[in-house]
């Protein structure tokens, strides 16, 4: 990957807002400091009641760079041909250098939805973490189907893998869990219905 121009000016970075939502205390403060170079004041969980609390309140913004794409860049500069082709007025493909993700850190508390949803209006893909221990769970339920009617663009991301017991054995023994699961549910539809074929045709027979 090429690295980012020394002389980058402001006018030349594509912003795309990613909204990081899931259930409370899931890890999304700790992956986002893990992702960011550069931090807003109200980052990182800064609001003393925060700190004091030790829940994210409120939104928080940062953000790191990336080398624009040499297909991104391939892809703006046809569009924009196309563009000029059609209206000669058009403006040429805009001179971005680089990409920034702005994250948009939002709280995880049912009690703090509003709050939530403000973030997801402005975003323009999510990432949804889910905590390896605990699962899916009511807040990251609810996050999901903000985030389907807010953006198509979805990444899902486990957090706390490490903190799980033998590690990756642990995903796999809880994977093993959730097709036994998915086994017995559905052998016990299969009996429920030849049972009650049984009993049709034991019917028939007594006619």
């Amino acid at each position: 990957m090429s690295k980012l121009p020394s002389d980058l000016k402001p006018h030349e970075v594509l912003n795309v807002n990613v909204g990081v939502l899931g259930h409370v205390d899931s890890g999304k403060t700790s992956l986002v400091k893990a992702l960011s170079t550069l931090l807003s004041t109200a980052s990182l969980d800064k609001n003393p009641q925060s700190i004091a609390r030790g829940i994210t309140l409120d939104l928080g913004f940062s953000a790191f760079l990336l080398p624009l794409p040499d297909r991104l860049e391939s892809q703006m500069a046809a569009a924009a041909s196309a563009a000029q082709e059609q209206d000669a007025s058009a403006p040429p493909a805009a001179p971005f250098r680089a990409l920034q993700f702005t994250l948009v850190d939002c709280p995880g508390h049912a009690s703090l939805i509003r709050t939530i949803i403000g973030g997801a209006q402005i975003i323009d893909m999510m990432i949804l973490v889910v905590n390896v221990l605990k699962g899916i769970q009511t807040q990251t339920a609810e996050c999901l189907v903000i985030g389907e009617i807010c953006t198509k663009h979805l990444i899902v991301v486990l957090n706390k893998v490490c903190a799980a017991v033998c590690g990756p054995y642990y995903l796999c023994f809880l994977c093993f869990i959730d097709c036994l699961y998915l086994f017995i549910k559905h052998l016990w539809m299969l009996c429920r219905i030849i049972s009650e074929r049984l009993k049709r045709f034991e019917g028939l027979r007594v006619l």
